[in-house]
């Protein structure tokens, strides 16, 4: 128990030396014809860094959950066999948008997708706020296919519609450092300090983190192939 203290503080650890190491990946020497788009280029892409900023903060906004839900849940009467059922349904549910999302990919654009996600994420943990049975919380729990599942299959979709495909190995690698990395451990960190202080309430934190993601989705990313 007293090693979890630091489990963000390793996230954070880990997410850096992702970064890290892309910035010092070898570049492909096979393909000598195209140009090498460097981290710093792809970071200061007035496309591709609001991408990363959006989804961070829909993705930001499960750090309270991932790490105090299950606290929150015991203290409202919720056995753990029963809570452990709660984690997985979620799971189930992301695994089947998982499995048919490729069905619809292309009815509308990945930015319209990571608005979804964030919409849904505004109504999952404002719902969290006043939810105190197991049925109102097994009704939210099938919103994490969206909040967490949609969210991640939209910023796939975005690296491989969006991204050059010389590019879109490292723009995978950024995602996963910053925006599911970085951003996450952050969130996490500060969240039992808000919980202390909110109790269930501080669910409306998470909502506004979602909030800033569909924000950014709406104002700053594009759609049209960039470099």
């Amino acid at each position: 128990n007293y090693g979890l203290k630091y489990v963000p503080l390793l996230m954070t650890i880990g997410a850096i030396c992702l970064f890290v190491s892309i910035i010092i990946m070898p570049s492909i020497k096979s393909l000598p014809a195209r140009r090498k788009i460097s981290t710093y280029a792809l970071l200061k892409n007035r496309n591709f860094f609001p991408f990363l900023l959006a989804c961070g903060a829909i993705q930001s906004s499960h750090g309270l959950y991932y790490g105090f839900s299950t606290i929150y849940w015991k203290s409202i009467g919720i056995s753990e066999t029963i809570i452990g059922a709660l984690w997985a349904e979620g799971v189930v549910f992301e695994i089947i948008l998982l499995a048919y999302f490729y069905k619809f990919r292309h009815y509308t654009s990945p930015k319209f997708y990571l608005v979804i996600a964030g919409s849904l994420a505004i109504v999952r943990w404002s719902l969290m706020v006043y939810a105190d049975n197991i049925l109102f919380i097994a009704i939210i729990q099938t919103l994490h296919a969206f909040t967490f599942g949609l969210t991640h299959l939209a910023a796939i979709y975005f690296i491989s519609q969006v991204m050059p495909a010389r590019s879109q190995a490292k723009c995978q690698a950024l995602y996963s450092a910053i925006s599911m990395g970085a951003f996450l451990a952050v969130s996490i960190a500060f969240s039992g300090d808000i919980y202390k202080l909110f109790y269930n309430q501080s669910f409306f934190f998470s909502s506004f983190l979602a909030f800033i993601g569909i924000v950014i989705s709406l104002r700053f990313i594009k759609t049209k192939k960039v470099f």
